[in-house]
């Protein structure tokens, strides 16, 4: 049985990569190319995810699969 391992798995505190930020209700008001700085990689709720800072300080739980590869720094 092969396992797959996320890109994601392997961001530490303060990488940046860029992420999708879903609106709990209003999917018009998703931010979309964010620039995230890592704060921590977790799972939460069975979910993998990160827990990563924006440019005006809020702090946001993305899951992997909204994350972009491109623009890791």
């Amino acid at each position: 049985m092969r396992s797959n391992k996320h890109w994601a798995e392997d961001l530490k505190k303060d990488d940046k990569c860029k992420a999708t930020i879903r609106h709990r209700t209003d999917g018009t008001k998703n931010r979309k190319n964010v620039e995230i700085s890592i704060i921590l990689n977790c799972i939460e709720f069975g979910v993998p995810s990160v827990l990563g800072k924006d440019e005006y300080g809020i702090t946001y739980r993305v899951p992997y699969n909204e994350l972009e590869a491109i623009g890791i720094k």
